[in-house]
């Protein structure tokens, strides 16, 4: 990723036209132009200016009318300069579509259902413990990492180990959302999130100081492309973030609850307070916000597998900021696009498997199996991987152990279920993943 070059100030612009009333007036006239873009100047320098002005010129029109609407925000960079951002149309309209959906439609348990929410939430934050890990460097394939957290398999290496203490982490901010954020608490999710996976264990859970070298970002050059703030400013630092993160969500000025948990995001990211493990901790913290504010549906979409798909724009989304006088504008518009693309995925996950229940429901019928089965089938369709035992199914069905136990080993003989050793005496009946194509596959026969 190369270095974004910063873009012309504003102040600096001002100066070098204020003299100029020719220019000025057709800047001011241009300023008052609806934009319909909101380009960072990496982008903006190549377009074509209107006539009678060049780039800078028509960049000056651009952030007068952008600075018309600018909201200040209770961060500084390491020089003092507040960050804001603009709330474009484009953001207003993202943040509509995610209240709709993520709050009112995929919140509610008449849409994901009671009986499938945890299935789908174990596979979010499996999917988010995976990517997020892999985002910086963890390097393992889905279906390992996926089988090791669903069957419990210690991690064997660090690779393993940082998606394992993910999916740890994310379990302890669904269990722990009643709690304040503290500075211990965040230290604490640190120290979930690294434990394992750093080569000096005494940095889990804590801060950089003063007698460290700062931790830069580089490119795959070795270049320096983002210097984070000294370690004396960090415990102010953070102890801003941590109080922005606590107050009264009916504070003025009010900032909406998606917005508070992006901010949350990048602002760990921008500070970068640990050794390694900051992205980690920055996407974690938006969950906690976003879930702390009711949007339930967030615990069923993973943002780090869409960043995962082009890391390249998430991280021209953090330097567009830092590159253009703090503006988190840019910011907004790469998370907010994320989210409303997570939750796309998310309804047209729900609707592929709704649709696939009630296929299997149809193509059921068509097998000569009793009711006893057809149950449990309809059961296990919603359920991958649950385990069935005899005495479970006897006692679901009120029938004899001889009746339950031949229900079972017949559909473990149709391959509609999978036989597994549970210990040494105990026979187990999974359900496979790949249910409805079996059932599919049989009922053609």
């Amino acid at each position: 990723m190369q270095r974004i070059q910063p873009a012309p100030k504003f102040l600096d612009l001002i100066d070098r036209y204020k003299d100029d009333t020719d220019v000025m007036a057709r800047i001011l006239e241009l300023s008052d132009v609806p934009q319909k873009n909101y380009r960072h100047w990496h982008k903006f320098k190549y377009l074509k200016p209107p006539e009678e002005l060049n780039s800078e010129a028509w960049w000056l029109a651009t952030k007068i009318s952008r600075n018309a609407g600018k909201r200040l925000l209770p961060f500084e960079d390491a020089d003092g300069q507040l960050f804001s951002y603009v709330l474009t149309d484009q953001i207003l309209e993202k943040l509509h579509i995610i209240d709709s959906d993520a709050r009112e439609k995929l919140g509610s348990e008449r849409t994901i259902g009671s009986e499938r929410s945890t299935e789908y939430m174990t596979m979010s934050l499996i999917e988010e413990a995976i990517t997020s890990s892999q985002l910086e460097g963890a390097l393992t394939t889905r279906k390992i990492a996926s089988d090791m957290i669903r069957k419990g398999r210690k991690p064997k290496n660090r690779h393993e180990r940082m998606i394992f203490n993910n999916y740890r982490a994310m379990e302890y901010i669904r269990f722990s959302l009643s709690e304040q954020l503290t500075f211990d608490w965040l230290m604490h999710l640190h120290e979930l999130l690294s434990q394992g996976t750093l080569d000096d264990p005494g940095d889990c859970g804590r801060i950089q100081t003063e007698d460290e070298q700062r931790v830069m970002i580089a490119d795959a050059y070795g270049k320096v492309v983002f210097y984070p703030p000294p370690a004396e400013q960090l415990p102010n630092r953070l102890n801003k973030l941590i109080k922005f993160a606590s107050q009264s969500r009916s504070s003025v000025p009010f900032l909406h609850p998606i917005l508070r948990a992006i901010v949350l995001h990048f602002m760990i990211a921008f500070d970068h307070p640990f050794v390694d493990g900051n992205g980690r901790v920055a996407r974690a913290l938006f969950y906690c916000s976003a879930l702390k504010d009711g949007y339930d549906a967030f615990a069923f979409i993973s943002i780090s597998r869409i960043i995962q798909k082009a890391p390249a724009q998430y991280a021209y989304a953090f330097q567009f900021v830092e590159t253009d006088e703090n503006d988190m504008t840019y910011f907004f518009h790469h998370q907010l696009d994320v989210i409303c693309k997570s939750i796309r995925e998310l309804n047209q996950y729900i609707e592929k498997k709704r649709l696939q229940i009630d296929q299997i429901g149809r193509e059921l019928k068509r097998l000569s199996l009793n009711h006893r089965q057809l149950a449990l089938l309809n059961h296990a369709a919603n359920h991958p991987n649950h385990v069935y035992t005899i005495y479970s199914h006897q006692n679901s069905h009120g029938c004899a152990y001889a009746t339950a136990r031949a229900d079972l080993l017949n559909l473990a003989e149709f391959d509609l279920l999978e036989k597994i050793q549970i210990d040494k005496k105990s026979l187990g009946f999974a359900a496979p993943n790949d249910l409805g194509k079996r059932i599919s596959r049989l009922a053609k026969l």
